[in-house]
């Protein structure tokens, strides 16, 4: 069966700009800034470098900030549909139309991650294939018997996807080029094909 793996986190979901707002409300509710940024290293440092928004103001609190309850309140009110990378749904919805299986795998603390992908739409879209994953992607994808000459990889991780590709060399690999300039696009593997987001890959992916 044909299969697309989708990342979510700069792939579908544009979190750069999401985290950029979740850190304007945390200052906007009396964290300072140095604050803010060493409780979030100390929670990424204790949860396999994951992130979490609840556990990031209890450790702001644990620092000696008090941070009024109402901050979750301005969380769950963010609009996450906003942050889609292109047009996720439609083009998703026309791949699933098409024959193909279509899984999320995202890395991630359960709670927020499902926080997101519900916020966002993608819960329903993707139904039952969602996999949130604490540590290595790369042993889940050796328990989904995927049929990798009929695979597809699409996520922004570029480091990520090149442990990927060393158990599945036969499968599609395509890049979500991201906002910042985390990963040398230039020094790509030269059998990934980069985008610029989720609309061009049907040029890729008949």
């Amino acid at each position: 069966m044909k299969t697309i793996i989708f990342d979510f986190d700069h792939t579908l979901f544009d979190t750069r700009t999401f985290k950029q707002e979740v850190d304007s409300i945390i200052d906007n509710h009396g964290a300072p800034q140095d604050i803010a940024v060493k409780a979030e290293k100390e929670f990424r440092n204790k949860n396999h470098n994951n992130y979490d928004f609840k556990g990031h103001i209890e450790h702001i609190k644990n620092l000696g900030i008090d941070i009024p309850d109402s901050i979750h309140d301005h969380f769950d009110a963010l609009d996450l549909e906003k942050y889609h990378k292109g047009k996720v749904l439609k083009v998703v919805t026309e791949l699933q139309n098409k024959g193909y299986r279509t899984i999320l795998l995202t890395k991630g603390t359960d709670g927020f991650q499902d926080k997101k992908i519900t916020g966002a739409g993608f819960k329903e879209l993707f139904g039952k294939d969602i996999i949130v994953c604490s540590h290595s992607k790369e042993e889940v994808l050796k328990t989904l018997n995927l049929d990798e000459k009929n695979t597809y990889f699409f996520n922004d991780d570029t480091l990520e996807m090149e442990r990927i590709y060393t158990n599945f060399p036969s499968a599609t690999f395509i890049v979500c080029r991201r906002s910042d300039d985390k990963f040398d696009y230039s020094k790509m593997n030269p059998n990934f094909k980069l985008v610029e987001n989720i609309d061009q890959i049907s040029e890729i992916i008949k």
